[in-house]
């Protein structure tokens, strides 16, 4: 959730941003900026992504197999990412993102798995990199109730025991009732089929219900005006009146905010809207905008100001 809303971040304030000025005409300075596109497609992508490899791993029977499905879903990602991790050589010490290169160009770039990795793998996230033991990850992914039980629980008929499996989405604010503009709420509910027929059975697992949440929340920000209030620890002691320099500095570099005053800087950072700028300079040429008789939009008016 956090690669996403980051993302979210640097598509308004960079890429939009330049395109929304490149459309204008402006000549824009480029900023470079580290865009984690490609590791958001390493965990979350449709295909050979983290979460992808978790739900086929999870449909393997564990309990009747002879192998771990948890290394099994490690060996999958490994082999699809890192094939050469036995042989390939120790990642440079990147203890700090300020010690961390730039993004990487595909999604394998962002996974790490060293040959004295036996269980565990490490992701490049954009705050920082973190190691992930795979212990108990398909077992978790599946821990929903069994389908007789959810069955049960939604033919009953007391209304308490039948709210437990239902769920309103607009008491939690994902919209998926209203993001079409309608108001009434929508509910989960079990999806069934006949065996053999049309449909089946659908196998809940833990990701999949992430990652619906997940796009519900990229489709309200897609529809909202953002905004972003960085929060910065001054340091990680739960002491008062301290401050720890380099602590603040990595908070900075990692979630973008030196990277945005950069671009402030070097384009437009004082940007007034065209009704705005009227209401400061149109005196300057109120004569010709009083005796133009045609209608003119606020751009040409604002024109009509700079050339006079």
């Amino acid at each position: 959730t956090n690669e996403v809303l980051q993302r979210n971040y640097t598509r308004a304030i960079f890429d939009k941003d330049v395109e929304d000025m490149r459309g204008e005409g402006v000549s824009v300075e480029a900023v470079k900026f580290r865009d984690n596109a490609q590791c958001i497609e390493l965990l979350q992508g449709p295909r050979n992504s983290i979460l992808s490899f978790l739900d086929d791993s999870s449909t393997l029977d564990f309990e009747r197999s002879q192998t771990n499905p948890n290394l099994t879903f490690l060996s999958r990602v490994t082999a699809q990412h890192r094939p050469d991790f036995q042989t390939a050589p120790p990642p440079k010490g990147t203890k700090s993102v300020l010690d961390r290169e730039e993004g990487g160009k595909s999604p394998s770039d962002y996974f790490f798995r060293g040959r004295l990795d036996d269980d565990t793998f490490t992701i490049k996230h954009y705050a920082g990199d973190v190691k992930y033991k795979v212990h108990g990850f398909v077992e978790k992914n599946i821990d929903v109730l069994k389908e007789s039980t959810q069955v049960a629980l939604l033919t009953s008929t007391d209304e308490l025991i039948k709210q437990v499996l239902t769920i309103e989405e607009d008491s939690i604010g994902l919209l998926s009732g209203g993001l079409d503009g309608s108001s009434s709420p929508r509910t989960m509910s079990l999806q069934t089929g006949s065996p053999g027929g049309g449909g089946g059975v659908i196998k809940k697992t833990a990701s999949a219900t992430f990652r619906k949440s997940l796009s519900l929340l990229k489709d309200l920000l897609a529809m909202s005006a953002t905004h972003w209030v960085r929060c910065m620890r001054p340091h990680h002691r739960r002491q008062p009146g301290l401050f720890d320099g380099k602590c603040m500095l990595e908070q900075l570099v990692a979630t973008g905010v030196l990277e945005t005053v950069a671009q402030r800087q070097r384009n437009f950072p004082f940007r007034l809207r065209h009704f705005e700028f009227l209401d400061r300079f149109a005196v300057i040429s109120f004569a010709a905008l009083r005796r133009s008789r045609a209608r003119m939009s606020h751009a040409d008016k604002c024109n009509a100001v700079l050339v006079t």
